[in-house]
């Protein structure tokens, strides 16, 4: 059974988000929250209620809260120690992508997307994680998670047997993003 908060329909348990997850092949989405946590509260009034968050948990994710202070045993499974914190999860329960702190509609939004090719690329889907990777750095250039994509983007690009590919992505992480820890990571390879 699912509870809706808002645009976004939360499934009421922990086990159930799992369950959906694997009938579905989609990520559940964990918002580890608390009482009395501004950026929860945030989260909850202005970022999940944004027509663009919500459409992207909608498609991509099976959203699911957890209280850290009500389950001790995910919040010490998922060392969730700080709220919000969002945890990327594939059906089998392992974590492939989290992000703490709050973020508004937009940067938050950005960050789904990267977490979704993360999920992509750590349950060994190359060529579709690519394709998310390369969807975020193509819709948000200038993004601060553009680089990471585009760095990720070549090594799916590698891991998918194409050095040539992989190579061309770095260059251009080079060429867009002099600046970016993610460049000094492509330029050690």
């Amino acid at each position: 059974m699912t509870e809706t908060d808002g645009p976004i329909r939360w499934e009421a348990s922990f086990g159930e988000a799992l369950e959906r997850s694997k009938t579905e092949k989609m990520p559940v989405m964990v918002f580890f929250h608390r009482d009395n946590c501004s950026g929860c509260t945030k989260l909850e009034a202005l970022t999940y209620p944004d027509p663009t968050v919500a459409a992207t948990i909608k498609e991509h994710f099976v959203p699911v809260k957890v209280n850290i202070r009500e389950d001790i045993k995910l919040t010490q499974q998922y060392q969730a120690f700080w709220t919000p914190g969002i945890g990327i999860l594939a059906g089998d329960g392992t974590l492939v992508y989290r992000n703490e702190g709050w973020l508004p509609p937009p940067e938050f939004a950005v960050t789904l997307l990267l977490a979704r090719g993360y999920y992509l690329y750590r349950t060994k889907r190359q060529g579709q994680a690519a394709f998310a990777f390369n969807d975020l750095v193509t819709t948000y250039p200038t993004s601060p998670f553009a680089p990471e994509a585009q760095y990720m983007l070549g090594v799916c690009a590698y891991l998918d047997g194409s050095p040539e590919e992989q190579e061309a992505a770095f260059r251009l992480l080079i060429q867009w993003y002099p600046s970016s820890l993610w460049t000094a990571k492509a330029r050690g390879i």
